[in-house]
């Protein structure tokens, strides 16, 4: 996996390892429902795409090429369809850091049910962290498509909120 962040995740990233190394992640009020959607969420093929979703495939499949002509091509869809903010899923006072450590732990479960699905694709995880009015982190995932341009995945991420971009 490469992994590629800028400064502010990467302070983060390291802060959640050791966090998660020499603390129990104590979430009170978490149902095991809500956290099996965030780890094994039910993930759909619809031709080259692969969303989360739980609407039928063939209502998916008929409205594909509607969906396409609103997201411009077939990235945008999947990042639009696999956006998931963690604290919907381990509470809004859990710690920034207990939130990346959580984080990080669904990407892992992410890239094993992704490859899974189409193991010859390349996939990029997208973590990133708004410190605004309510801390959030929010994963999001595509595949890379070589007729796709990806211009988030530059060189120049450090002046953006931290961001970590997982390829695998």
């Amino acid at each position: 996996m490469i992994v590629k962040t800028n400064k502010r995740m990467e302070k983060l990233i390291e802060q959640a390892k050791k966090y998660k190394e020499n603390k129990d992640i104590k979430m009170l009020g978490v149902s095991l429902k809500r956290l099996t959607r965030l780890f094994n969420p039910n993930l759909v093929l619809i031709y080259d795409c692969i969303i989360m979703s739980d609407e039928n495939k063939e209502y998916l499949e008929a409205n594909f090429e509607k969906s396409i002509n609103q997201f411009s091509n077939k990235t945008k869809y999947e990042m639009w369809y696999s956006k998931t903010r963690i604290d919907n899923f381990i509470g809004y006072r859990t710690a920034k850091v207990a939130a990346i450590a959580v984080g990080l732990m669904v990407i892992e479960a992410w890239s094993l049910k992704l490859k899974s699905i189409a193991n010859n694709s390349k996939f990029c995880i997208i973590m990133s962290y708004d410190s605004g009015w309510s801390s959030v982190v929010t994963l999001t995932y595509h595949k890379i498509r070589a007729n796709e341009k990806q211009t988030w995945l530059t060189d120049d991420i450090d002046e953006s909120k931290p961001i970590g971009y997982f390829v695998f």
